[in-house]
């Protein structure tokens, strides 16, 4: 699903130049509407969204003006949030693990709940404050589109496992206040049926230990096709705790804005060797890494292009690897130089995850709704990059 014309992207690729993230927040608009209602059907359901998928600022600030809130993963997503106008009590920070430093900023800055990732790391905290916390489980479930996104397995570094689970919860209703259970088990499930797991761990953690607490968390990772697949999921957590929570939570990113986004490459050369055909395009792996760090394949279409004569391409990028490859047998419209190629499904993880490797640029980035442009973000130049060893005081040795 994406919202513009290929005329509109040709027309974005010729005035602002490749590579190019663009988004349309309508998409990320109908996806929140779709997932609120499906939940919030059966019960009341807050949608946080997972702002380490896309911190864009226009995207937080569209979220947050539909009523979401924001999972942030660090201090600086806290802090991205809060100036990109969310406040801070509809932040929860659930870091991977977090030293005392970031602890005490998030209690000082007000956060509505810091979900805590180890027994260690939760007396640290309690001996900064005794705060609003949630214990993040780990129910030993595999899920995920890879091995290396799965986090609610045996073996995973997330979560508190079920042998350390009467000890971490004792200390939390010693020490801190105890609000909430969560449990994000891994990106990209395309099923119900691991959510359906989740819950009934959940369940039996909340009955065994008689807890009397405000919300559930069930995480992200939602890859679903279908909204009915939303609607299971939901239909089966109302069933399981009726009315002893009061709020469910979940936690997309992936789902609301992976479909918002494309990312406009140029085509330098279509290049020969025996019997590969390369489209030698303008963006690289660190533009766009998920191809190369997860294996994954993102649709690609050259914008413009008829299906009348097609071809085979390896689509690959400038960095000096043999893993820069967005693609291989890709079936394109013929290609030739200029061209412009639009990768798609790049909302979530994209630019996010960019990088300056080679002392390549990150790319532009334009936030549109329909045709109006609400943010143009410039392709880095020599100057950004070379900054902060200009302001850290380096001076070249022109004497040698």
């Amino acid at each position: 699903m994406y919202g513009l014309s290929d005329e509109q992207l040709l027309e974005v690729a010729s005035k602002y130049g490749t590579p190019i993230y663009v988004t349309d927040l309508s998409v990320v608009e109908k996806n929140y509407a779709d997932i609120y209602r499906a939940f919030n059907e059966f019960l009341p359901t807050r949608v946080l969204y997972a702002e380490k998928a896309n911190y864009n600022p226009a995207i937080l600030a569209c979220l947050g003006s539909l009523g979401a809130w924001i999972d942030a993963s660090s201090p600086f997503e806290i802090g991205f949030a809060m100036r990109s106008g969310i406040d801070p009590s509809r932040i929860s920070f659930t870091p991977a693990n977090a030293g005392p430093e970031e602890l005490r900023y998030a209690a000082e800055t007000g956060v509505n709940v810091i979900v805590v990732d180890s027994s260690e790391m939760l007396a640290q905290l309690s001996a900064i404050s005794s705060y609003r916390v949630a214990l993040r489980l780990n129910p030993g479930i595999r899920a995920g589109h890879s091995e290396r996104v799965m986090t609610g397995e045996r073996g995973s570094k997330f979560g508190i496992y079920p042998d350390d689970l009467r000890h971490a919860l004792q200390l939390a209703l010693d020490k801190t206040r105890l609000v909430g259970l969560h449990s994000h088990i891994g990106s990209g499930i395309r099923e119900p049926e691991p959510y359906l797991k989740v819950i009934d761990y959940l369940r039996k953690v909340v009955r065994d230990e008689s807890l009397d607490l405000e919300f559930i968390d069930i995480g992200g990772g939602f890859d679903f096709s279908a909204i009915d697949h939303f609607r299971e999921v939901a239909r089966s957590f109302s069933e399981a705790f009726g009315d002893d929570i009061r709020e469910l939570r979940v936690e997309p990113g992936r789902y609301l804005v992976k479909s918002s986004s494309v990312l406009l490459t140029k085509v330098n050369q279509v290049k020969q060797a025996g019997e590969r055909c390369f489209a030698q395009v303008d963006a690289g792996m660190n533009a766009l890494i998920r191809p190369m760090l997860y294996g994954a394949f993102h649709p690609m279409r050259k914008l413009g292009g008829s299906t009348e004569e097609m071809g085979l391409y390896d689509v690959v990028g400038p960095i000096c690897e043999n893993t820069d490859i967005f693609g291989r047998d890709v079936k394109l419209s013929k290609l030739r130089e200029g061209d412009v190629i639009a990768i798609e499904e790049v909302g979530a993880y994209g630019y996010s995850m960019s990088s300056n490797y080679n002392l390549r640029p990150r790319p532009a980035e334009l936030v549109m709704k329909g045709s109006q442009v609400v943010l143009y973000k410039p392709m880095e130049g020599l100057d950004d990059l070379f900054a902060p060893y200009a302001l850290a005081g380096f001076k070249p040795a022109l004497d040698r």
